[in-house]
């Protein structure tokens, strides 16, 4: 056997090589020598056999791929293993010699022998001798060159080539850090083919471009991969930064479409390993929405409609990078191979973003998120998926409806957090706005950034700056300057308008703000007429939510606000926040009560008063400018208008215990409103907003005209005269619906005439309409025909004074509004007109539909004879009987109660009152029918085969119990007709509403 003169390779051998011999150990020697050899002739046996083979049987393997790549992958196997360099130098050269002849087969033809021989190869650029890598080298050029010569391009090469980096760094990041060097001799190989390309200037693609500037984009590629990767082994300690490296490198493997969904899944794997949900739905977007571009850009997407994804992504445009189409086309056969990139794949995608969003509370992206994926449903006509959908809509939707649940959901914080200091490396200087959970602090970020640093960098060597701290010039060396800091959303006034809701409010955002005090005297905090704020705007690169948690500022400004412009600002806030919980369905007593007592319940020279008397006094009329104390007494009129609705609904939530609190909160109000009004500046902003609406008077005459479809196709309420309910009668020239109409529009235009009137006369259109209510009774017996109807119609406007205007005030006196309180007591006592008159028509048509039904049960009396002893079986039917009647009793006891509740619209709640009766409703039906189940027993049908005395009675008492159960079931069929008729009162209220807004 010839024994090699190389150095051996094996580890356990260059242990060995400088201990003392002893006469066990040279067999031992011997005995690894004689291995070694061996292996050198085994592998050059098979090698010997694959090349001859190959070099014999070029045309049949042109025919059977299958044996081609069986043949070289025992070649490639041969490169997998340690062996000696002079192998090495034999197996280089053969491979290069078969290159050519099986060019097409390698380059033209989809096989899975280019991609491990890639592989192979590039790992041995990385080898530890030179040799080794220059002859490796070799083979990678003539692979690049065979590539371009046999397709005019090396698109394949740079695709594997890419992989193989990927591979060869995951590798070697699942070891220790200190195995992970960068791959200096890797990369320095990739510097020499660059240099040898540049010289082939006449070597181009099929496109053009030569091959030298594609190999240097390529070289710039895996520099920048090779540095990504090393970088997590820095970055172990800051989670935000690995992310981040996750995200970099699946975009610059955009022209590997599966290379790029694997870290993509990888990313999102993270993010949900750290409960950060909102995120990791945002990657799994946009791998749905990367799998639909590259098959739509290889021509591979079914569909006619593009999904929208920028409903639930809104950094769609900017994530989505691709590579031009004639980088993948050549590579059609062998990309986009995985699962992902079919529907099912897509569709099972978008099915786990649906299930993220729904586990982290956000619900109107589910919603947005089934916009993405019905379409494909809709186009393929599969309506068991769509009925699947359409069901976990309603209830997606009921969950958005449930005002309690939805204030319970948890948004977001926002800090700021800038570094300084050559220890963070590439953070050095930058400034990244974080998103945290809303029951993560400004004190609890602060010690986690703090301790994530500090166990890096040392506790020692790791200061924080304060908001309104700058670092020292220069830097100390060694140490780490963070900054952080809170901020808030920022919105124009004309975004803050279009976002009405809070989600809105936290979606699709990128610009930020922090104020800052300060005084023209030095001090940071002083009185209200001294204290100006420094506001600075901060503006992301990317729109939160995205797939990272830290966005990083791109640029930054600021403007300073006067004392008197702070004011206005923290009197609109105070306002909006008061305005928000008022109009929710449920105003939230703690809330109410912090924002009261916050604004009334202050110690002296502090809170809305204080700002007041600080700026709208006359005498102080000339040191500030005239819009900025008009905006502010503006601000100070309708914050006392929404101060009053708090305290009255605080007086309508509290329990007997807060009483106390009550009339201080009445007494302090009383206080608040006499001091306000005393200034001259809000006398005249009152006057000037009458005169706009008296002036806008016309336009409301005009809108009078409308019907009141036309006016809630306005208000964008109501598409259909279905929606604002009421069935048409057939056979009657005149609808229900019409007469509604009708009687709406003359609430409508009662309640926005601008009149004279006091609270006394407010509290007497009340009395009087609901006088009215109760005064119009009508015959059931009377034919609905359009004439009487009509008739009846006149005689009500003429008798009720509410519908009698109230003669206008002439022109000379002044002119006073009626106060949003009074408008709004005229607004539900026009509504109660409506709904009586509903409530009529209801009856008689119940009354016509269902005639009514006396049932006088006959009882037999048997002849005189002595009555035998009742048997046991009619004691269970008596007492059968009884239990029947007893529940019959209870149902027309509900109904009874239910009747009485029907009529109560007093309230702001109204539409909260029906849905609940409804619920209510479904409970009484709910007994109604097991008190028809109970009849049907066989137990309870009572007829004695031997007719004793009694059993006669039994059965006329069980026709009669069966007798009333259809009458209530007439009756409760007559009050859900009802019910749907005052739902429909409840939506022309809120119509009427709106229109009074606009």
């Amino acid at each position: 056997v010839k024994q090699q003169t190389d150095p051996i390779l094996f580890p356990y051998v260059r242990k060995r090589q400088n201990a003392p011999k002893v006469e066990k150990d040279i067999d031992i020697d011997r005995e690894v020598i004689l291995e070694k050899n061996y292996q050198y002739e085994i592998s050059m046996v098979m090698f010997n056999v694959c090349t001859n083979f190959l070099s014999h049987f070029q045309e049949l393997l042109f025919r059977r791929v299958d044996l081609f790549e069986y043949a070289f992958g025992i070649l490639i196997s041969l490169l997998q293993r340690e062996q000696p360099r002079s192998f090495l130098t034999h197996l280089f050269y053969s491979i290069n010699a078969l290159i050519p002849p099986f060019q097409l087969l390698l380059f033209d033809v989809k096989n899975s022998v280019c991609g491990e021989l890639v592989f192979e190869v590039v790992r041995h650029l990385d080898a530890k001798y030179k040799s080794t890598r220059d002859e490796a080298l070799t083979l990678y050029v003539n692979l690049i060159s065979n590539n371009v010569e046999a397709v005019l391009n090396f698109s394949r090469m740079r695709l594997q080539t890419t992989i193989a980096v990927t591979r060869l760094t995951g590798s070697a990041e699942s070891n220790t850090g200190a195995h992970y060097d960068g791959f200096p001799r890797l990369l320095d190989a990739l510097n020499v083919a660059v240099s040898f390309f540049k010289k082939k200037k006449t070597l181009k693609d099929s496109y053009g471009r030569t091959i030298s500037e594609q190999m240097i984009e390529l070289e710039g590629k895996i520099q920048t991969m090779i540095h990504d990767h090393q970088k997590m082994n820095d970055f172990l300690h800051d989670p935000e930064t690995i992310a981040e490296l996750y995200e970099k490198i699946s975009r610059e493997l955009h022209d590997s479409p599966d290379e790029r969904i694997a870290w993509l899944h990888n990313l999102a794997s993270f993010h949900k390993g750290k409960r950060n949900l909102e995120e990791a739905a945002q990657v799994k977007l946009l791998t749905a929405a990367l799998c639909f571009e590259y098959l739509d850009l290889l021509g591979r997407w079914d569909m006619t409609q593009a999904p929208l994804f920028d409903l639930v992504f809104p950094n769609y445009s900017a994530a989505v990078n691709l590579p031009n189409q004639e980088v993948l086309v050549p590579l059609e056969a062998e990309i986009c191979q995985s699962k992902a990139f079919s529907e099912d794949g897509f569709i099972e995608l978008l099915s786990e973003v649906i299930e993220t969003l729904k586990d982290a509370t956000l619900y109107e992206s589910a919603v947005s998120a089934y916009q993405v994926m019905l379409p494909m449903f809709q186009e393929t006509a599969d309506y068991s998926r769509q009925r699947k959908c359409y069901q976990d809509l309603v209830e997606l939707t009921g969950i958005l409806l449930n005002e309690t649940q939805m204030k319970q959901r948890i948004f977001s914080n926002y800090y700021r957090v800038h570094f300084y200091g050559e220890l963070f490396q590439d953070l050095d200087g930058k400034e990244f706005i974080y998103k945290e959970l809303n029951t993560v602090m400004l004190a609890q970020f602060t010690e986690k950034i703090m301790k994530q640093f500090s166990t890096k960098f040392g506790e020692k060597n790791v200061v924080k700056l304060g908001n309104n701290a700058k670092p020292p010039s220069p830097l100390e060396e060694g140490i780490a300057y963070i900054q952080l800091g809170a901020v808030d959303p920022y919105f124009s006034e004309e975004e803050l308008a279009e976002r009405n809701t809070e989600w809105k409010r936290f979606y699709n955002i990128k610009k930020f703000m922090m104020n800052q005090p300060f005084t023209k005297s030095g001090k940071a905090q002083g009185s209200h007429e001294d204290q100006w704020i420094r506001r600075f705007v901060f503006t992301t690169q990317h729109s939160f939510p995205y797939m990272l948690k830290r966005i990083e500022v791109v640029s930054q400004e600021f403007i300073e606000l006067s004392p008197i412009e702070n004011a206005c600002d923290l009197l609109g806030n105070k306002t909006s926040v008061l305005k928000s919980e008022l109009n929710s369905r449920e105003p939230r007593l703690n809330v109410l009560q912090r924002e009261l007592q916050g604004a009334l319940l202050l110690q002296v020279n502090a809170g809305p008063l204080a700002i007041a008397e600080s700026f709208l006094p006359e005498e102080k009329a000339s040191l500030y400018p005239e819009e900025h104390r008009i905006k502010l007494a503006d601000n100070v009129y309708h914050f006392s208008r929404i101060l009053i609705a708090a305290v009255a609904v605080n007086k309508r939530l509290i329990g007997p215990d807060q009483v106390p609190l009550q009339e201080e909160l009445q007494i302090r109000m009383a206080d608040f409103k006499a001091k306000v009004e005393a200034y001259p500046i809000l006398e005249t902003l009152r006057l000037a907003k009458e005169t706009k609406l008296t002036e806008g008077d016309t336009l409301v005459k005009k809108r009078q005209q409308m019907t009141l479809d036309e006016a809630a196709n306005k208000a964008s309420l109501s598409p259909s005269t279905e929606s604002l309910g009421g069935r048409r009668r057939t056979g009657s020239s005149t609808s229900l619906i019409e007469g509604r109409d009708r009687r709406s529009s003359r609430s409508v235009s009662r309640s926005y005439k601008a009149k004279t009137i006091t609270k006394a006369e407010a509290e007497e259109v009340r009395t009087s309409s609901s006088k009215s209510t109760r005064s119009s009774p009508r015959s059931s017996k009377t034919p609905r025909h359009s004439s009487s109807r009509s008739s009846k119609s006149k005689s009500r406007k003429k008798s009720s004074p509410v519908s009698s205007p109230r003669p206008l005030v002439a022109t000379s006196a002044p002119v006073v509004v009626l106060s949003e309180s009074t408008q709004r007591a005229q607004i539900i006592a026009d509504a109660e007109v409506v709904a009586a008159d509903i409530l009529k028509e209801t009856a008689v048509i119940a009354k016509e539909k269902t005639p009514r039904m006396v049932i006088k049960p006959t009882i037999v009396t048997p002849a005189p004879a002595p009555a035998p002893t009742p048997t046991p079986v009619d004691s269970r039917a008596q007492r059968a009987q009884a239990g029947i009647m007893s529940a019959v009793a209870d149902v027309r006891s509900h109904l009874a109660n239910y009747r009485r509740t029907l009529p109560s619209m007093k309230s702001e709640a109204f539409l909260t009152d029906i849905v609940r009766n409804s619920g209510s409703l479904k409970q009484v039906k709910s007994d109604l029918d097991k008190c028809r189940l109970i009849v049907t027993f066989p137990e309870y049908q009572v007829v004695p085969p031997n007719r004793s005395p009694g059993s006669d009675k039994l059965a006329l008492a069980h026709q009669f119990v069966t007798l009333q159960i259809d009458v209530v079931d007439r009756q409760l069929n007559s009050i859900e007709g009802e019910v749907k008729h005052l739902q429909d009162v409840a939506q022309l209220i809120e119509i009427i509403k709106v229109m009074k807004i606009v």
